[in-house]
């Protein structure tokens, strides 16, 4: 394009003040910067009516003029106002929002890679006021834009090198522009624009006078429905770019041009310096397709437009002058007509306000196969369209419309964001099969994308949405979609349907009300039919639908959702399908599944004739709550329903072959054919009814018992992968019923694993068990296993907090993890500490460790401690082994232990034989002895007789009870017997063997079954 230059002109400093009508004059001056450092220091400080002197220099600022002021400058060449890089008030470098501004003699230079400031000088819809000597660069956009301003005068102004207009006047009235240059912009030099029909303001009385030089695209732009006067700009000088273009001196009054015969429409007029189509095209991407001659003028629509409907205009005019990137807002008012959008714009409502509503009858269609479908809103071919804050109400017009939709969407993609649709029925409502709310059909198979959010759709007659075709994905979300006729033998309604190849996900929408009373057919809340694999059905709630969730689809995932109140609540016959944390209550059928593989998880159901019916391989149900619903679960093939919870810690009652004879009689839900039902969950797992499925939030206690079919991997190997599952994320308790199990599989979280009570030796784990994770505990006392292999705490584990304790290990115990292992008080199948010490490998505590099997172990020491013969748990475990060792039965040893009660033995020594009499007084008996206390070598015999005479009589006591125990502090008892009745002495005699016994002193204690007792010292020493 030419440069044009401005002959003679010459940009001098002038300090003048042009006598625009409505200038600020008179009034004090101030003085930049001796007074004020900075401009808007002394726009602060001014009034009304004042002047802002400001010398020559460079002023980094941005300024904001809210009063009636004039601003002026030494010079264009002088003064220096620098915004770059700066927001400023309504991203502008100067931002008057007052009448009567007048400002000259400056520079306002920006940076065009910034986008602050946006504007250079922007004017917000102000009267009166002058620009006069000014020069304005490398603003971002505009350079100067005077928005909806009246009665102003702009002259000796250049506006160059901006990113977008050198100026900008959008609805203005009465402005005279005289000897302007523009050049070197990113979009047009000159901009004139009225929104017309599409704004309360409008264009006219634009004035161009003396010289103008461009080098841009001069804009004349009209968005008028004509419907009234046409606007006018007035040259009182001719345009000429040295060509073919030339606009006489004169009013020119441009209004709107027809194309092709069809109806008139939003246009624009362009005069272009030397216009030249390839230079035209490269300045404006996108657009050469649109540019065209008529006559003397270049008409075009540009990327990026905003297009304004209010009342009283068409909305599908404003339309069909759109394309792609721009925007038609319509204002709220309602606009009876069929919309068609062919390009990738936006069409945006000011909410309820805004209808579209259906004219009578609908010219436009779009078919699938051969049926004509007829959308009040029609997209068609296009990608990226949106429609969005409007209602479109069909007012039940459908029956000259037949197969009526709210929008259409046809090999068209893009967004509906908050519309409202409604009335896309039949007057009165009928059985006829049409009438759907958004209805999208891909044809062709190219891949697009539909988004439908925050809608209502109510009232229509077939579907609230049928979205189908290979190729496009849809992502439903965050409508309250439907609300149905309700139960109507008149239509199987449906709300979201998605199918024919379609796929993408329905998520968080809300769909009530539809019922079908009749028969053969039913209505759905959410239909998936033939669809792309791999559809999400997501967190939506689908209340009284006879029919909440029915997909056919393979991989279909149905999560988060509640459905209330349907005969059938979720119903999923595809392939590889899974149903995970859904809420289902008060529906006549819970879960319906026929397919391989279905995946039903972390589900709860309430209040249901039946809670899951499976008909298909390989189904897996794992950690559901079921309770409450009048029968359980059914399956025809074997199913695997294991770690599930069946409304009672006892779990299901199982009936295999439905003959009425239960297998297993537990308390909870009846579960018939070959069902996997053990381990199951005996609390109900769900502890956050708030949110959909089950929500564990606390440790699970999980049964495995040997009852039903038995799990692949095994009934305890199956409840250890629970307990490692992220669903059960806590510290859970397996409780092992007696029986026999593999015990196998690796445990990877804290868990801890338990029989049945007095069951070590009834409880048997085969297989080598595998530690992989800290805070594992097996075995408590009484609640031991029976482990007969190998046990491994593998690498980087906290051996420390892993406790095996009052369990029989037949295995190798090997710790390879940090810290000690505690495998205290378990019996190792031997009394030998060196088998036990080669049977463990790593830092493991293994002593103390008991004589027999942890059970009977147990059972001896809690004895101990309860007949007060052991002060604590270490000390019982060294007096049982004494016992063992001796042959000593504890029982027998408590019970004479317990009949000696504890009176006042007294014994003498002497010489290493006891001869005892008692001494009469005192009511009770003494005894003297001789021959024990005193000093023994190992290998003697401490032999002793006792004689126990009636203190009242004196005569010899031959069936008493005495009994005879020998310890020390540090191996507690190491003897323990009962004295023999010699008839030939008239005593009792005893014999320790002290062979086995370490050197040291002990303690021999006499005790009769009266009461009396006497502690004697003896020390045995090496031999």
């Amino acid at each position: 394009m030419k440069v044009w230059a401005l002959r003679g002109s010459v940009w001098v400093a002038l300090l003048v003040v042009a006598a625009a009508a409505g200038s600020a004059l008179g009034g004090t001056t101030i003085n930049v910067p001796t007074q004020y450092t900075t401009i808007q220091a002394a726009i602060n400080a001014a009034s009304a009516g004042d002047t802002i002197a400001v010398a020559a220099g460079t002023y980094a600022e941005t300024l904001s003029i809210s009063k009636s002021l004039s601003i002026v400058g030494a010079g264009a060449q002088l003064v220096t106002i620098n915004v770059a890089g700066k927001p400023g008030t309504n991203s502008s470098g100067i931002y008057v929002t007052a009448n009567d501004v007048a400002l000259s003699g400056f520079t306002l230079v920006g940076t065009t890679a910034s986008a602050s400031p946006r504007y250079g000088i922007k004017y917000g819809e102000v009267s009166g006021g002058a620009l006069s000597d000014i020069v304005v660069q490398q603003i971002y956009r505009s350079g100067i834009d005077l928005l909806g301003s009246t009665d102003m005068a702009v002259s000796n102004v250049v506006s160059q090198n901006n990113g977008g207009h050198g100026f900008s006047l959008t609805d203005c009235k009465n402005i005279t522009l005289s000897n302007l240059t523009t050049r070197g912009n990113g979009w047009q030099a000159v901009s004139v624009a009225t929104w017309g029909c599409y704004s309360s303001l409008g264009t006219s009385g634009i004035v161009f006078t003396g010289t103008l030089e461009f080098t841009e695209v001069f804009q004349l732009e009209q968005g008028k429905y004509p419907s009234g006067p046409p606007e006018t700009i007035t040259f009182s000088t001719n345009i000429a770019d040295g060509a073919d273009v030339t606009v006489p001196a004169g009013t020119f009054s441009y209004a709107l041009f027809g194309d092709d015969n069809e109806a008139p429409s939003y246009q624009r007029v362009y005069f272009v310096s030397s216009f030249d189509q390839a230079a035209t095209a490269a300045a404006y991407p996108g657009t050469l397709g649109h540019l065209k001659t008529t006559g003397r003028y270049i008409q075009s629509i540009v990327d990026r437009t905003q297009l304004y409907a209010t009342p009283g205009c068409s909305v599908r005019a404003a339309v069909e002058a759109g394309h792609d990137g721009d925007v038609v807002h319509v204002d709220g008012s309602t606009y009876t007509e069929q919309v068609v959008i062919d390009d990738d714009l936006s069409l945006v409502g000011a909410g309820s306000g805004t209808i579209i509503e259906a004219p009578n009858t609908l010219s436009v269609y779009f078919l699938t196969g051969s049926n004509k479908n007829y959308p009040i809103v029609y997209v068609h071919d296009t990608d990226n369209a949106l429609i969005q804050d409007l209602v479109v109400d069909g007012l039940g017009k459908g029956n000259a419309n037949y197969r009526f939709v709210g929008i259409g969407f046809y090999n068209a993609g893009g967004t509906v964001d908050n519309v409202e649709i409604r009335n896309i029925e039949n007057t009165p409502f009928s059985g006829s099969q049409h009438g759907v709310g958004i209805y999208a059909y891909n044809a062709d198979g190219t891949p697009r994308t539909l988004i439908i959010t925050s809608c209502s759709i109510h009232d229509f007659q077939k579907n609230a949405m049928a979205l189908l075709g290979a190729g496009l994905t849809v992502d439903v979300s965050g409508n309250n979609v439907v609300v149905g006729e309700g139960r109507t033998a008149s239509i199987a309604q449906n709300g979201i349907q998605v199918g024919s190849g379609a796929g993408g996900r329905i998520a968080d929408n809300a769909i009530s009300g539809v019922w079908y009373t009749g028969t053969y057919w039913g209505s759905t809340g959410i239909l998936i039919i033939g669809a792309e694999p791999g559809i999400q059905i997501l967190r939506n709630t689908v209340t009284d639908c006879q029919m909440g969730i029915n997909s056919d689809t393979d991989r279909t995932l149905v999560e988060g959702n509640r459905v209330t109140g349907s005969e059938w609540a979720v119903i999923l016959y595809g392939n590889n399908s899974s149903a995970v944390a859904n809420d289902i209550e008060d529906s006549a059928y819970g879960f319906y599944a026929d397919g391989a593989e279905a995946e039903i998880v972390r589900n709860v159901v309430r209040g249901a004739d039946w809670s899951v019916l499976l008909y298909g391989a390989d189904a897996e149900l794992h950690y559901n709550s079921f309770s409450g619903n009048a029968n359980g679960f059914y399956s025809d093939l074997p199913a695997d329903a294991s770690l599930n919870w069946w409304g009672d810690s006892t779990g299901p009652d199982f009936d295999q072959d439905m003959d009425g004879s239960t297998e297993y009689a537990g308390l909870g839900e009846t579960v018939y054919g070959s069902v996997v039902f053990s381990p199951w969950l005996a609390l109900d797992p769900d502890g956050d009814p708030s949110t959909p499925g089950v929500q564990v939030t606390a440790p699970m206690l999980i049964i495995v018992a040997p009852v039903g079919p038995e799990p692949t991997n095994g009934y305890l190997n199956a409840a250890i992968v629970g307990s490692n599952s992220a669903e059960l994320r806590y510290a859970d308790t397996i409780y092992v019923e007696h029986g026999a199990y593999d015990g196998s599989e690796p445990i990877t979280q804290s868990v801890t694993i338990v029989s049945q009570p007095g069951s070590a030796s009834h409880t048997t784990v085969t297989g080598a068990m595998s530690i992989g994770s800290g805070g594992v505990s097996i075995g408590l006392p009484l609640q031991g296993l029976r482990i007969n292999g190998d046990i491994t705490v593998a690498d980087l584990v906290d051996a420390a907090s892993v406790h095996i304790n009052w369990c029989d290990l037949y295995g190798t115990a090997t710790n390879n993890g940090d810290g000690t292992l505690d495998a205290q008080y378990n019996f190792w199948g031997t009394q030998e500490e060196a088998v036990i010490d080669a049977r463990t490998i790593g830092e493991i505590d293994y002593a103390p460790y008991l004589p027999k099997n942890a059970d009977d172990s147990y059972a001896d020491i809690t004895a101990l401690i309860d007949a007060g013969l052991a002060g604590s748990l270490n000390g019982a475990v060294d007096q049982l082994w004494t016992l063992t060792r001796m042959g000593q039965d504890v029982g027998t040893y408590i019970e004479y232990q317990g009949v000696a009660g504890a009176g006042a033995l007294h014994v003498t020594p002497s010489n290493g034989q006891v001869l005892a009499t008692l001494l009469p007084g005192g009511g009770g008996g003494a005894v003297t002895q001789t021959g024990v206390e005193g000093a023994y070598v190992v290998g003697d015999k401490i032999a002793g007789q006792i004689q126990v005479t009636d203190p009242m009589t004196g005569l010899p006591v031959s069936d008493a009870i005495v009994t005879i125990s020998l310890l020390n502090s540090e191996s507690g008892v190491v003897y323990w017997g009962v004295a023999t009745y010699d008839e030939n002495s008239g005593g009792y005699v005893f014999e320790v063997d002290t062979s086995a016994l370490a050197p040291g002193t002990y303690e021999l204690i006499i005790q009769t079954d009266d009461g009396e007792t006497q502690t004697l010292s003896v020390v045995v020493a090496e031999a």
